[in-house]
């Protein structure tokens, strides 16, 4: 029977034009496979316009009455295949979503039709293709609708379906009426006063654009109480009479769409909570998904918070009873040991669903608990800064301005173009929504400044949260070259840095500041209090560690005056987290393990190993490239090395993902070295001056000193010249000898009057000196011959001694 209706509605709707083969269409998702078999699938178009009110009429119904038919039956073949419902939610008015599943449910790619009908018979639209899905891994989980797709007060149908393995799966759905499906925003800005009669009063603003259709429920709890009260009421102001002034009250607030305005049960997530009273917490929880590539919840800082919290989380689906386990965070954020928030890798990062989180402490038997309430991770999104901003003057006198978007998805992407004049004194900012701005009739008297930054646009989200501002651009007369480069060196101290004596022509001054992602949330500017100098000009700044706060948009602000004029140097915001760059390792040490692999071990200065990851470089000495390898750990091993070989290896490291996005490296570290002779190739420098010394040196001087030998032997006027001989004087005395028989006066022709000068003309007598004789005698002195004998000179009886001597 079945069979039959099928092809007596082919029938017709071929014949009146209302079916089309898909061939002709490119679509986006794989499209419905129809019973009547692959080769011949088919699709919905608009109805022509020629096409009369009764034939259109004719052919809605009829396409109506074919698709209950294919739901039923298909809907009995596989009742156990597949999800069990489409979950459809219009948030806040906004935009629309129809969600059938997720990944790890979803055994096919469905595809999703809709259409709309009134009360009365033949007004239904045509049935249209889902334009948006989403996806998880490549597969359809939904449907995103925007404002302009949604008729409220009117039927809407959806048809589900998919085809596996030749059989039809459709998820069953019904008619629906969006105005009892509309989920309202949180509430905000709530805030408390405390009237005269001791009571206090909350009030808060509505982000529904139509605040007359809410109805609001109040919710809220002492320090001292366990549970929650709540009431309900109409307007946006709640009183509690009689508060005690020892207890700290906490508030939240959630809205509905009232009777009056639909007939729906969907309430808003629970505002951010509003506290007063004794020792009320400051501490709020803020979340903000960077660039899609990972999630960060922060509830404070080691200065304002006194008990170490634990951050547990879980994901809800709008219908009940889909909600995951609470998990404790995997990573947390530590400021000398005390948690502060807590960090998520883009795996538990789940965009479409109520994300919560429950952060508490133990203090004193007390439980500590920071408020939160649900969130939407895709309203949290904070998308990198653009890149790559590019000027071009163009042929009519007009600038164009073009960037690239870091984010993933671009198309979701709105940008604020920032740009001012040298001559100007306010900035002028543009929303585009493509990635060119155009600034018509510039003067090339003038420099301009331009700045981008981008949003999560309403198409794809309901952030606010915009993307820091990207490093300008200047284009024009004298536009300034500098920069500001601010590196945090191994979480120890900050340096910001903006030009050298050479190349600035001012003394500039930096003011800096800190701010939170909320709103309201920034600190006071403060000069900078150490500047870095060359010959008396501010060349940069230095900051010390306790200056440093992480996880915060750290602004600075160079300025400095000249001429009457204001010079400043173009910065934006940054995150310090991403401008660490850590010390370089140290100890390095090899070890070679039994199997004949290399095991190379080192020590982290950073003081968070744990965020760290190295690069390990080495080369053989025959070798010609170096080799690379990325490591977490402080170890890495190199199997099958050659003993004959020689190895160095260095080492350096960088921030991971799981800690920062920085670039930055640190420098590379001492090497070592292991293998043959590695110790003579640690230093080569030294090598070559010792050989140079112990060798080259030695061998030279030995050879010039042989070549001089040789030369003074083999050249004998050279030898007599360095040595001259020792003459003989023989010759001179020959007539000495020969002629003048050894008379030397004669020979040296000595007058005979001379000789005769000197020969003495007197005589002189003997003196006899004597000794005393002996007791025993004495022999009688005998005088020479020719001479008479001296008169005793001992006296009478005294005769000289044998022992006398004679003297002249």
């Amino acid at each position: 029977m079945c069979a039959e209706a099928e092809s007596k509605l082919r029938g017709i709707l071929l014949s009146q034009r209302v079916l089309k083969p898909q061939g002709a269409v490119t679509q986006p998702a794989p499209p419905p496979a129809w019973p009547w078999g692959p080769e011949n699938r088919w699709q919905p178009r608009p109805m022509d316009s020629s096409l009369t009110l009764p034939s259109a009429t004719t052919e809605a119904g009829m396409f109506l009455t074919l698709l209950l038919l294919l739901s039923r039956h298909s809907q009995r073949a596989t009742a156990a295949q597949g999800p069990q419902g489409v979950e459809c939610v219009v948030f806040n008015d906004e935009y629309l979503t129809c969600v059938w599943g997720s990944r790890a449910t979803l055994t096919a790619n469905y595809s999703l039709y809709y259409w709309y009908t009134l009360p009365r018979p033949g007004n239904q639209s045509s049935a249209v293709e889902c334009k948006r899905y989403l996806q998880e891994q490549g597969l359809n989980t939904g449907c995103w609708f925007a404002r302009s797709e949604i008729l409220q007060f009117r039927s809407f149908h959806i048809h589900v379906n998919a085809s596996q393995q030749g059989s039809q799966l459709v998820i069953p759905s019904s008619a629906m009426k969006l105005q009892d499906l509309v989920k309202p925003a949180a509430p905000a800005n709530l805030s408390i006063c405390n009237t005269s009669n001791n009571q206090l009063q909350l009030t808060w603003a509505s982000v529904y654009h139509k605040p007359a259709c809410l109805e609001h429920t109040v919710r809220y709890k002492s320090n001292k109480d366990t549970d929650w009260t709540e009431h309900v009421v109409r307007d946006e102001i709640f009183s509690l009479p009689s508060v005690d002034f020892e207890k700290h009250y906490t508030f939240y607030v959630r809205s509905k769409i009232s009777q009056y305005c639909g007939s729906t049960r969907l309430w808003s997530e629970w505002s951010l909570p509003a506290a007063w009273g004794r020792n009320a917490s400051d501490h709020r929880v803020e979340c903000v998904v960077f660039n899609d590539e990972y999630l960060t919840c922060v509830w404070g800082s080691r200065a304002t918070l006194t008990a170490n919290y634990s951050l547990y989380y879980w994901y809800t689906l709008p219908r009940p009873g889909n909600q995951s386990s609470a998990v404790e965070c995997k990573r947390y954020l530590q400021e000398q040991g005390l948690n502060t928030g807590c960090w998520f890798a883009r795996s538990e990062i789940l965009q479409f669903r109520s994300f919560h989180i429950h952060v508490n402490a133990s203090q004193q038997g007390s439980q500590l608990v920071i408020p939160s309430s649900a969130m939407k991770l895709q309203d949290l999104v904070k998308p990198a800064a653009p890149a790559n901003l590019s000027i071009c003057n163009t042929s009519n006198n007009q600038l164009q301005l073009t960037w690239a978007s870091v984010y993933h998805k671009p198309a979701c992407l709105e940008h604020t173009v920032r740009y001012k004049s040298n001559k100007d004194t306010d900035w002028t900012e543009h929303v585009v929504r493509d990635e060119i701005f155009s600034l018509p009739s510039v003067d090339f008297e003038k420099h301009y400044t331009f700045y981008v930054r981008s949003k999560i646009s309403q198409y794809c989200g309901s952030t606010r949260l915009w993307s820091e501002w990207s490093l300008p651009a200047a284009w024009g007369r004298n536009a300034s070259d500098h920069r500001v480069e601010c590196v945090v060196f191994n979480d120890e101290y900050l340096t910001c840095v903006w030009g050298s004596r050479a190349t600035l022509t001012a003394n500039y001054s930096l003011y800096y500041w800190y701010t939170l992602p909320r709103p309201g949330n920034q600190s006071s500017a403060v000069e900078c209090k150490r500047y870095l100098q060359e010959q008396g000009l501010n060349t940069g700044c230095w900051f010390a560690r306790s200056e440093i706060l992480q996880f915060r948009s750290f602004h600075i602000h160079v300025n400095a005056s000249q001429q009457g004029s204001q010079l400043v140097i173009p910065s934006s915001a940054m995150k310090l987290q991403d401008l660490v760059k850590p010390a370089a390792p140290a100890n390095l040490s090899i070890c070679n393990t039994s199997n004949n692999q290399l095991q190379l071990t080192w020590a982290s200065v950073y003081h968070k190993p744990a965020c760290l990851e190295h690069t390990v470089r080495y080369k053989s000495n025959k070798d010609t490239d170096w080799t690379e390898h990325v490591v977490r750990d402080e170890i890495f091993s190199l199997p099958s090395v050659d003993f004959e070989k020689h190895y160095t290896f260095y080492v350096r490291s960088k921030i991971s993902q799981y800690c920062g996005s920085t670039r930055l490296w640190s420098e590379w570290s001492l090497p070592a070295a292991w293998g043959r002779n590695a110790s003579d190739h640690r230093k080569p420098e030294k090598q070559g001056l010792w050989f140079w010394i112990h060798v080259v040196l030695p061998t030279t001087s030995l050879l010039v000193f042989l070549v001089l030998f040789v030369l003074l032997i083999r050249m004998e006027r050279v030898w007599v010249i360095l040595m001259p001989r020792i003459p003989n004087p023989s010759k001179n005395f020959d007539e000495l000898f020969s002629t003048h028989k050894g008379n030397f006066p004669e020979w040296a022709g000595v007058s005979k009057d001379v000789m005769e000068s000197f020969r003495p003309n007197y005589s002189e007598s003997f003196c006899y000196v004597s000794e005393l004789p002996p007791k025993e005698g004495c022999e009688k002195l005998k005088a020479p011959p020719g001479r008479s004998a001296p008169p005793s000179s001992s006296g009478p009886g005294l005769s000289p001694s044998k022992n006398s001597y004679v003297g002249v």
